[in-house]
């Protein structure tokens, strides 16, 4: 196994100053090192995981027609289906019961109705980032 050369004491201040602004990733490709060299010394250097800027979920757009919310929600249905077949013993409820959530708002798009009872768009941006976030962890 070949061992990388010692972080400099420029690449450790370059490192210190990017954290929580680059993610480990960044930093790792502006410093010519690997990523899992770069996280081994955030973890040396004590840095929090908190406050890291790990590489985000991209947020779901909000959508302004109905027509392209259903757009939107098909295309959840059909992810949450491949979630749904690769899931664990222990994920399957949940991936399960934001499946049948989907599958209840394309049902009630289709049926003319808003996003459910009084919600509107609100309820379906909350829906889609709730699923969005449970999918990234």
């Amino acid at each position: 196994m070949s061992w990388s050369k010692p972080f400099t004491e420029d690449e450790i201040t370059f490192v210190r100053e990017s954290f929580g602004q680059l993610s480990p990733t960044e930093m790792a490709q502006r410093l010519g090192r690997s990523k899992r060299g770069v996280n081994n010394l955030i973890s040396r250097l004590g840095l929090r995981a908190s406050s890291k800027a790990e590489e985000p979920a991209p947020a779901p757009p909000r959508q302004a027609a109905s027509g392209s919310q259903l757009d939107a929600l098909l295309e959840l249905r059909d992810i949450l289906r491949l979630a749904l077949l690769d899931a664990g013993p222990q994920s399957i409820p949940k991936v399960a019961r934001e499946y049948r959530e989907t599958l209840d708002e394309i049902e009630r798009l289709r049926d003319g109705g808003e996003s459910g009872p009084g919600r509107g768009e609100d309820a379906f941006d909350a829906l889609l980032g709730a699923i969005g976030r449970k999918l990234s962890s």
